[in-house]
Formats: C-alpha cells, sequence, structure tokens
C-alpha cells in the first residue's frame, strides 16, 4: 500500500473512530451500529465494513481512544503535583483523574468497563487487565507506583502478586465511587460532597492497603469468604421466588437488560416490549408507565438483594459481631452481582430510594430505604458503635458511602466489568481482598473528622 493510500485509510479509520465515540457519549453503546456510523458519517455501509465489519469491532476500535481521553485527564493532574511527589500521591491523581474522567463522560465510562466484544477471551480471563498499550501513560503510571508503594511498605522488592493485588484493590474502590457518582444514586449529590468522599475513600484505601501488605487475610481468607458467597448463591431468593406471575418475570427480565443495556432514563415500554416479545398493549395493561415498570423492577431486585445479603450473614451465626456481619453482607451483595449481572447494573441506574433516613424517626434509622440498603447501613452503624467510634451521623453516613462503594467497585467488576470472566475462585480471592482492605481501612479511618 502506498504511503498516500495508507494516509487516506488512517484518516478513514479516525473519522470513524471518533464517531463511535460521539455516539457513546451522547446515546450509549447501544446506539453504535456499522449502520448508524456510515448514517451520521453520510457514508456507504461498505466503507465502514471495509474497516470495522461488525459493531464488536466498532466498540472495540473506540477503546484506545478513550483510554487516550482518560490519559488526558491523567496527564493533568499528574503535570499539577509537585516534583518528586511520593507514591501515594502518584496514585491518588491517577484515581482522582479516573474519576474526573467518569464524571465528565459517563457513558464512555459505562461502555468502556462494561462491553468486552473488543476482549479476546484469553485477555479477558487474565486477573490484571493488560491492555497492551505501553503508551498508555495511565496504566504506566500505576503499575511504577503501585510497586514503589509495596516497597515502601514492605520494605523488599515487590512481588508481582502485591502490585496486582495494589492495583485491583485501587481501581475496585474507586470504581465503585465513581459509578454510583455518575450513574448510580450519588449522582444526585454535588461536587463539594463527590469531593469529600474521594478524599475520604483514599484515605481508607490506604490505611487499609498499608495493613493488608503488612498481614493479608486479617479478617477474612478467600475460602472463608468462599463459603459465604455459595452460601448466598445456595439461598437466596431468586426472581421466581419473587414475582409470582411467569408474564410479569418475563417482562422484569427485559427490563433489567433494557436499563442495563440502555439506561433508566430511556426506558418506554414500547422498548421492554420488543426485547420481550409482548405487544405494547399488553404491557400497558399491567404497567401504565415507564416509571411505574421501572420502580416495580427496583422493588423486586431490591427484595432478591436483601436475601442474598441476609444468607451471607447466617453462616456467621446469630452472636457474630459487626465485623463479622460485614464480612457476610460483602460475601452476600457479590454473589447477588454474580448471579444477577443485568439486574445488578440496572438496580445502580434505576436507583430511586433514599440513602438516607427520611425524617428524624429514633426509631426507625432507615427509614424510606431499601430493604438491602438499610440492610448495609444497620450493619455499618452497629460495626461504628462496636469500635466505639464517634456518634457525628456526618462521619457515620460518608463512612457507610464509602465502604459501600468499595465493595461495590469489585462486585460490578467481576460481574459487568473487566472481570467477569475469570474462575470463581478467582473472583472469590478479588472479593476477600476487598473485604480485608475496607475493614481495615475503616477501623483506622472512621474517627477521623
Amino acid at each position: 500500500m502506498s504511503e498516500a493510500r495508507e494516509s487516506v485509510v488512517q484518516a478513514d479509520k479516525n473519522r470513524i473512530v471518533n464517531e463511535v465515540m460521539h455516539l457513546i457519549s451522547v446515546e450509549g453503546h447501544s446506539a453504535v451500529s456499522v449502520e448508524s456510523v456510515a448514517r451520521a458519517l453520510g457514508e456507504p455501509v461498505e466503507l465502514i465494513k471495509q474497516h470495522y465489519p461488525t459493531t464488536a469491532a466498532l466498540i472495540r476500535a473506540s477503546q484506545p481512544a478513550t483510554l487516550k481521553v482518560l490519559d488526558g485527564v491523567a496527564s493533568e493532574r499528574l503535570q499539577a503535583l509537585e516534583q518528586g511527589a511520593g507514591s501515594r500521591d502518584v496514585l491518588s491523581a491517577i484515581a482522582e483523574s479516573y474519576f474526573s474522567f467518569a464524571r465528565s463522560n459517563p457513558k464512555l465510562f459505562y461502555c468502556f468497563m462494561t462491553e468486552h466484544a473488543f476482549l479476546d477471551e484469553e485477555l479477558e480471563a487474565s486477573i490484571v487487565m493488560d491492555f497492551q498499550l505501553d503508551a498508555s501513560l495511565t496504566l504506566n503510571v500505576i503499575a511504577e507506583n503501585a510497586a514503589a508503594l509495596v516497597a515502601e511498605v514492605k520494605g523488599d522488592e515487590p512481588s508481582t502478586d502485591d502490585v496486582d493485588f495494589v492495583i485491583l484493590s485501587l481501581w475496585a474502590a474507586v470504581h465503585g465511587l465513581s459509578h454510583l457518582c455518575t450513574l448510580g444514586i450519588l449522582r444526585h449529590l454535588g461536587k463539594g460532597m463527590h469531593r469529600q468522599l474521594m478524599d475520604a475513600l483514599l484515605a481508607m484505601y490506604f490505611a487499609g492497603v498499608d495493613k493488608a501488605l503488612r498481614e493479608p487475610n486479617q479478617m477474612v481468607c478467600s475460602d472463608k469468604m468462599g463459603s459465604l458467597v455459595a452460601a448466598a448463591q445456595d439461598n437466596g431468593l431468586r426472581l421466581e421466588d419473587v414475582v409470582d406471575s411467569a408474564v410479569r418475570r418475563e417482562i422484569f427480565l427485559a427490563t433489567r437488560e433494557e436499563v442495563a443495556d440502555n439506561g433508566a432514563e430511556n426506558l418506554t415500554l414500547a422498548s421492554v416490549a420488543e426485547r420481550d416479545g409482548h405487544d405494547v398493549a399488553f404491557v400497558a395493561t399491567l404497567f401504565d408507565t415507564p416509571l411505574t415498570l421501572l420502580r416495580q423492577m427496583e422493588d423486586e431486585c431490591d427484595e432478591e438483594s436483601y436475601s442474598y445479603l441476609v444468607e451471607g450473614v447466617r453462616p456467621m451465626g446469630e452472636d457474630a459481631n459487626a465485623i463479622d456481619g460485614l464480612i457476610g453482607m460483602i460475601g452476600g451483595y457479590c454473589a447477588w452481582a454474580i448471579d444477577n449481572p443485568e439486574a445488578f447494573d440496572a438496580i445502580i441506574f434505576a436507583a430511586s430510594q433514599s440513602i438516607i433516613p427520611e425524617g428524624e424517626s429514633p426509631t426507625d434509622p432507615t427509614a424510606g430505604m431499601g430493604k438491602a440498603y438499610a440492610l448495609e447501613v444497620q450493619y455499618f452503624q452497629r460495626f461504628f458503635e462496636e469500635q466505639g467510634a464517634t456518634a457525628d451521623p456526618w462521619l457515620t453516613y460518608r463512612h457507610v458511602l464509602i465502604g459501600w462503594a468499595s465493595v461495590h467497585g469489585i462486585a460490578h467488576m467481576i460481574s459487568r466489568g473487566y472481570m467477569h470472566r475469570v474462575p470463581l475462585l478467582a473472583k472469590v480471592e478479588l472479593i476477600a481482598n476487598q473485604a480485608n482492605i475496607t475493614i481495615l481501612g475503616l477501623l483506622d479511618t472512621m474517627t477521623r473528622k
């Protein structure tokens, strides 16, 4: 191929990829197809297919470009650091870059995390997702400074396992907060609140990872976590246990998938009917508006997830202390995500229930919350009380949110994110690691103002 021809081909590819990213940013990944890109560019479908023959190929092509957007945000943050900044400052800057990227590009962020058509199975099955992009500033800086942090804490040559542990646990914690603040119910909080939560999350993370590196599995080992996850999976309620009607179950399943693919704001009765195979007029006889359907789907998911939390805690025994209760709850939360990935994503998109108590009722500190989240809050509050933490309501609220975010991040990554295809045993190890860091970090930081 001549140099001139190569230049034309590359220009075509760049135009196509830029349009794919635009479609994702504005409408979401489900808007991308060979036909939609051709239509937007005013080009024949054959030209698009010549370079990217399928939707999967188009999505895959957008990923390196998306990573460059993240690299650009990270570069600005890193340049603002003082010369000679330590590994914690650098890793914090990268974490803040990821959060900022997610908030500024919510649909691009979601596609980047959840669309796996661009990954081959061998790559996707690895624990550390190496994009094989040597030029990525973000990935290189993370790896270098994770190794420096391990060396600082342990005082010896960092092992690959320890470096991976730092990278994945930090990514999970920050991803969880980014997901909840960008697409979940925490999106309704302001920038100032988001800033406070990020600061608290990073303080918790570094306190927890320091202790976990020095003495792994202080709170829970992988074997124990595996038994908790299994208990929740074996005994948690399924959709058929919660919803008697087979027709309503079909519609709820279609709604989960539709919301997970296209977001709650785009849900229509027609889109659910088309996915489900029912006539839209029939769906309308059961649910008068999309909002009604969304709320009932949310209630159904809440009932299921609540049962998984209860079954995760049950093996700990009736006399379990609050730490053991938290560990069981983490196992149950992640088990539900693994078993119900679309529902797990859908309930985050749809979330409308309160995350703070409604009113000042001293008899019901979780009034207005969904059952699952209310149970989480109760265990966190009991945990803080048992450890003698200050009764400051804001400190409690803040630490509930960052603890939830840290666990939510690993749950999302192993159910809908890059690690959804790794073996269950590997997922359990990741859950145990995140539980250890989260609880150890909370123990250290929950009394800080």
